[in-house]
């Protein structure tokens, strides 16, 4: 077996790091954002269009992360007896990010009619520069290991619990700072961020397609389904993934959409994506309560294999997708 080199690692919790890092990705995406968005409404128009999105997307973004919070760990904040916590936004782990992209998608379509251009338009030429960000703000996470942000226990996936990852597949945190005891995890953040780039590959292909923006997020928000399973630290509702359930409530709702549009169309065959949806749901519910060992039937399986089933699940809602967009289907 490959053991990485402990000098290579420390226990990392650089904040100041940490937030320049997702400055210097906000300028980025910016100026992404910006040329992107100059085709469709212009140079002059786009530069305002960008900043406006900037800056409400900044400010919405950190309310609706720490508003999402703040409503799922209601009681725990209020037992803290301390008002001011609700505005708190020091602790990155007490911030909902999939809340805090809610809130940038707000700002986004308050911009457009700012600017009075369509929102669907604004929001399709905007994807590839936000899921790019959202690649960026996983990836930050590296600074952030004593919090534990986006690591996931090798034995939770069916890994020997030493098991030693090359990163960025997994990372090694020295606790002491001398190699004497190195915990090995697994680098869930690095995969979330790479899930993300790929996103806005897509998206900067698909980028004049109708569905360019509700087809990115989905794809970003079905892979989250699973590895919000794997991550050790997650927002919870008293045994619900708080982030893994507005995962899928996006993705269903999404496939209601499609169902919508084909039974429009008087096509019978509408029913199936939103029935596909819900049957996923119940082997992902199922799942869920075997790698807890609640399922007696299923506790024989192991974690890999009932992973391989989540994913089994999916990656059918995903074949929906593309079966919806085939050639000759109405995109424009």
């Amino acid at each position: 077996m490959w053991i990485p080199d402990p000098s290579s690692f420390q226990l990392v919790s650089d904040r100041p790091i940490y937030l320049t890092f997702l400055w210097l990705s906000g300028l980025i995406c910016l100026a992404f954002a910006y040329l992107a968005q100059t085709r469709m409404a212009g140079s002059a128009k786009a530069f305002g269009l960008s900043v406006t999105e900037a800056v409400l997307g900044t400010g919405l973004g950190l309310l609706f992360a720490r508003g999402f919070y703040g409503l799922i760990r209601i009681g725990y904040l209020t037992k803290l007896g301390d008002a001011w916590q609700f505005f708190s936004f020091r602790n990155p782990e007490e911030l909902c990010f999939f809340g805090g992209v809610a809130g940038v998608i707000l700002a986004v379509v308050i911009s457009a009619y700012i600017f009075r251009l369509s929102p669907i338009k604004v929001l399709n030429h905007l994807t590839p520069a936000g899921a790019l960000m959202i690649a960026l703000v996983r990836f930050a996470e590296y600074f952030l290991q004593s919090e534990m942000l986006g690591l996931g226990v090798p034995t939770s996936i069916g890994l020997a619990e030493e098991t030693a990852l090359a990163f960025p597949w997994g990372i090694a945190i020295d606790w002491f700072g001398d190699g004497t005891y190195l915990e090995y995890h697994l680098a869930v953040f690095m995969y979330e961020g790479l899930v993300a780039l790929a996103a806005m590959f897509f998206a900067v292909f698909r980028m004049k397609d109708r569905d360019c923006f509700i087809r990115t997020l989905f794809y970003i928000c079905l892979a989250q389904i699973l590895l919000e399973s794997i991550r050790e630290t997650s927002i919870a509702w008293l045994f619900v993934k708080a982030e893994q359930l507005m995962c899928f409530l996006y993705v269903e709702g999404v496939l209601v959409l499609y169902g919508v549009r084909r039974l429009r169309e008087k096509k019978w065959y509408g029913i199936l994506p939103p029935l596909l949806g819900l049957l996923a749901a119940g082997v992902l519910i199922l799942v869920e309560f075997a790698l807890q060992n609640k399922i007696e039937f299923m506790k024989e399986l192991g974690p890999a294999k009932l992973y391989i089933i989540m994913a089994a699940a999916l990656v059918m809602l995903a074949v929906v997708d593309i079966v919806h967009h085939l050639p000759g289907k109405r995109q424009e």
